[in-house]
Protein backbone atom coordinates (compact mmCIF):
# COMPACT_ATOMS: atom_id res chain seq x y z
CA UNK A 1 0.00 0.00 0.00
CA UNK A 2 0.89 3.26 -0.62
CA UNK A 3 2.24 6.24 1.37
CA UNK A 4 0.58 9.63 1.87
CA UNK A 5 3.20 11.18 1.00
CA UNK A 6 3.74 8.80 -2.10
CA UNK A 7 -0.08 9.53 -3.14
CA UNK A 8 0.73 13.51 -2.68
CA UNK A 9 2.87 12.57 -5.64
CA UNK A 10 0.83 10.99 -7.83
CA UNK A 11 -1.62 13.50 -7.25
CA UNK A 12 0.10 16.21 -8.81
CA UNK A 13 2.02 13.94 -11.68
CA UNK A 14 -0.98 12.56 -12.74
CA UNK A 15 -2.45 15.82 -13.02
CA UNK A 16 0.29 18.10 -14.45
CA UNK A 17 1.03 20.43 -11.33
CA UNK A 18 3.71 22.07 -9.15
CA UNK A 19 3.87 22.45 -5.54
CA UNK A 20 2.93 25.54 -5.74
CA UNK A 21 0.07 25.21 -7.50
CA UNK A 22 -1.09 22.19 -5.45
CA UNK A 23 -0.61 24.74 -2.62
CA UNK A 24 -3.06 27.14 -4.22
CA UNK A 25 -5.44 24.18 -4.89
CA UNK A 26 -5.24 23.39 -0.88
CA UNK A 27 -5.22 27.22 -0.08
CA UNK A 28 -2.27 27.42 1.78
CA UNK A 29 1.20 27.85 1.38
CA UNK A 30 3.80 25.78 -0.49
CA UNK A 31 5.09 24.20 2.93
CA UNK A 32 2.36 21.55 2.85
CA UNK A 33 2.55 19.64 -0.12
CA UNK A 34 6.14 19.66 0.64
CA UNK A 35 5.68 18.36 4.05
CA UNK A 36 2.95 15.96 2.64
CA UNK A 37 5.70 14.47 0.00
CA UNK A 38 8.35 14.29 2.07
CA UNK A 39 6.76 12.36 5.02
CA UNK A 40 6.77 15.25 7.53
CA UNK A 41 3.13 15.67 7.61
CA UNK A 42 1.52 11.98 8.33
CA UNK A 43 -2.16 13.01 8.55
CA UNK A 44 -4.15 14.68 6.07
CA UNK A 45 -6.20 17.81 7.49
CA UNK A 46 -9.95 17.38 6.68
CA UNK A 47 -10.04 21.02 4.97
CA UNK A 48 -6.95 19.71 2.32
CA UNK A 49 -8.78 16.54 2.10
CA UNK A 50 -11.74 17.86 0.85
CA UNK A 51 -10.17 20.21 -1.53
CA UNK A 52 -8.20 17.29 -2.64
CA UNK A 53 -11.29 15.07 -3.30
CA UNK A 54 -13.28 18.28 -4.81
CA UNK A 55 -10.82 19.45 -7.16
CA UNK A 56 -9.82 16.09 -8.72
CA UNK A 57 -12.85 13.85 -7.98
CA UNK A 58 -10.87 11.49 -6.08
CA UNK A 59 -11.77 9.11 -3.23
CA UNK A 60 -11.42 10.36 0.10
CA UNK A 61 -10.74 7.17 1.77
CA UNK A 62 -7.62 6.43 -1.14
CA UNK A 63 -6.28 9.87 -0.46
CA UNK A 64 -6.50 9.35 3.26
CA UNK A 65 -5.00 5.44 3.33
CA UNK A 66 -4.77 4.05 -0.43
CA UNK A 67 -7.81 1.65 -0.36
CA UNK A 68 -10.27 1.21 -3.26
CA UNK A 69 -10.16 3.18 -6.65
CA UNK A 70 -8.25 6.89 -7.11
CA UNK A 71 -10.88 8.21 -9.19
CA UNK A 72 -14.37 8.68 -7.96
CA UNK A 73 -17.19 7.25 -10.30
CA UNK A 74 -20.22 8.75 -10.93
CA UNK A 75 -22.33 8.55 -8.01
CA UNK A 76 -19.51 9.25 -5.87
CA UNK A 77 -18.81 12.59 -7.52
CA UNK A 78 -22.91 13.24 -7.08
CA UNK A 79 -23.06 11.77 -3.24
CA UNK A 80 -19.80 14.61 -3.06
CA UNK A 81 -21.70 17.97 -4.20
CA UNK A 82 -24.43 17.33 -1.71
CA UNK A 83 -22.53 15.83 1.24
CA UNK A 84 -21.06 17.76 4.20
CA UNK A 85 -17.69 17.26 5.58
CA UNK A 86 -15.72 19.02 8.18
CA UNK A 87 -13.33 18.01 10.70
CA UNK A 88 -16.17 17.72 13.01
CA UNK A 89 -18.50 14.75 11.67
CA UNK A 90 -19.81 14.06 14.44
CA UNK A 91 -21.60 17.03 15.00
CA UNK A 92 -23.75 16.18 11.44
CA UNK A 93 -26.22 14.07 12.94
CA UNK A 94 -29.23 13.62 9.70
CA UNK A 95 -28.22 11.00 7.43
CA UNK A 96 -31.07 10.67 4.51
CA UNK A 97 -31.26 7.55 2.60
CA UNK A 98 -30.36 7.67 -1.17
CA UNK A 99 -31.43 4.95 -3.25
CA UNK A 100 -29.39 4.99 -6.02
CA UNK A 101 -30.92 2.20 -8.12
CA UNK A 102 -34.59 3.91 -7.97
CA UNK A 103 -35.35 6.45 -10.68
CA UNK A 104 -38.07 8.90 -11.04
CA UNK A 105 -39.08 9.33 -14.52
CA UNK A 106 -39.57 12.77 -15.28
CA UNK A 107 -40.83 11.19 -19.06
CA UNK A 108 -42.84 8.08 -19.71
CA UNK A 109 -42.31 5.67 -16.46
CA UNK A 110 -39.14 4.04 -15.12
CA UNK A 111 -39.90 0.49 -13.68
CA UNK A 112 -37.86 0.19 -10.53
CA UNK A 113 -36.14 -2.98 -8.38
CA UNK A 114 -33.07 -2.62 -6.35
CA UNK A 115 -33.84 -0.76 -2.91
CA UNK A 116 -30.52 -1.24 -1.78
CA UNK A 117 -30.16 2.57 -0.07
CA UNK A 118 -26.49 4.56 0.48
CA UNK A 119 -26.25 7.68 2.74
CA UNK A 120 -26.14 11.64 2.29
CA UNK A 121 -25.44 13.06 5.24
CA UNK A 122 -26.74 16.92 5.77
CA UNK A 123 -26.90 19.81 8.33
CA UNK A 124 -30.41 19.99 9.34
CA UNK A 125 -31.09 23.84 8.23
CA UNK A 126 -29.79 22.50 4.58
CA UNK A 127 -33.26 21.23 3.86
CA UNK A 128 -35.48 22.15 7.16
CA UNK A 129 -35.13 18.35 8.08
CA UNK A 130 -36.82 18.77 11.36
CA UNK A 131 -40.45 17.14 10.96
CA UNK A 132 -39.62 15.53 7.71
CA UNK A 133 -39.47 12.13 7.01
CA UNK A 134 -36.94 12.57 3.90
CA UNK A 135 -35.05 10.24 1.62
CA UNK A 136 -33.37 10.56 -2.07
CA UNK A 137 -33.45 9.42 -5.59
CA UNK A 138 -32.48 10.58 -9.17
CA UNK A 139 -34.79 11.72 -11.36
CA UNK A 140 -34.46 10.39 -15.42
CA UNK A 141 -35.69 12.48 -17.96
CA UNK A 142 -36.03 15.51 -19.16
CA UNK A 143 -39.96 16.26 -18.94
CA UNK A 144 -39.70 18.24 -15.50
CA UNK A 145 -36.87 20.40 -17.52
CA UNK A 146 -36.71 24.18 -15.89
CA UNK A 147 -37.59 22.95 -12.92
CA UNK A 148 -35.53 19.60 -12.19
CA UNK A 149 -32.99 17.96 -14.46
CA UNK A 150 -32.46 14.97 -15.82
CA UNK A 151 -29.48 13.41 -13.60
CA UNK A 152 -30.63 15.49 -10.26
CA UNK A 153 -31.04 14.24 -6.99
CA UNK A 154 -34.35 14.91 -5.46
CA UNK A 155 -35.30 14.92 -1.68
CA UNK A 156 -38.50 13.18 -1.16
CA UNK A 157 -40.68 14.37 2.42
CA UNK A 158 -42.64 10.97 2.97
CA UNK A 159 -44.80 12.65 5.62
CA UNK A 160 -45.78 14.80 3.00
CA UNK A 161 -49.11 12.14 1.67
CA UNK A 162 -51.79 14.45 0.59
CA UNK A 163 -51.52 16.40 -2.64
CA UNK A 164 -51.35 19.98 -2.82
CA UNK A 165 -52.84 21.57 -6.18
CA UNK A 166 -50.19 23.03 -8.22
CA UNK A 167 -47.07 21.28 -6.06
CA UNK A 168 -44.36 18.81 -7.25
CA UNK A 169 -44.67 15.13 -6.09
CA UNK A 170 -43.08 11.71 -6.64
CA UNK A 171 -45.45 9.43 -7.55
CA UNK A 172 -45.54 5.28 -7.99
CA UNK A 173 -48.25 3.84 -9.77
CA UNK A 174 -48.21 0.42 -11.35
CA UNK A 175 -44.55 -0.04 -9.68
CA UNK A 176 -43.78 3.06 -11.64
CA UNK A 177 -42.10 5.98 -10.22
CA UNK A 178 -42.77 9.45 -11.75
CA UNK A 179 -42.11 12.88 -10.81
CA UNK A 180 -44.45 15.49 -12.07
CA UNK A 181 -46.34 18.13 -10.87
CA UNK A 182 -49.95 17.33 -9.67
CA UNK A 183 -53.48 19.30 -9.91
CA UNK A 184 -56.79 18.57 -8.42
CA UNK A 185 -59.62 18.99 -10.90
CA UNK A 186 -62.26 21.18 -8.96
CA UNK A 187 -64.90 19.03 -10.55
CA UNK A 188 -64.17 15.78 -10.23
CA UNK A 189 -61.69 15.75 -7.72
CA UNK A 190 -59.21 13.25 -10.23
CA UNK A 191 -55.78 13.98 -9.63
CA UNK A 192 -53.88 15.17 -13.38
CA UNK A 193 -50.12 14.64 -13.70
CA UNK A 194 -48.49 17.76 -15.30
CA UNK A 195 -45.02 18.02 -16.52
CA UNK A 196 -43.25 21.41 -16.73
CA UNK A 197 -41.75 20.36 -20.24
CA UNK A 198 -44.64 21.58 -22.40
CA UNK A 199 -43.96 18.83 -24.87
CA UNK A 200 -45.37 15.93 -23.04
CA UNK A 201 -48.90 15.23 -22.21
CA UNK A 202 -50.75 15.50 -18.91
CA UNK A 203 -52.32 12.37 -18.03
CA UNK A 204 -54.59 11.04 -14.72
Amino acid sequence: MTTLAQRTKQIRETFGINQEQLASILGTSVGVPKGLEQGKISTIKSKYLLALSEHFKLRKEWIENGSGEMRMNEYDSVLEDVSIISDSLATYQYRIPYYENIKASAGGGYENCDHESMYIQLLPNILQIKNRKLEAIRVDGDSMTGTIEDGDIIFIDKKQQEPISGKVYVVVMCNEVYVKRIFRDPKTQTLILKSDNPIFPQFE
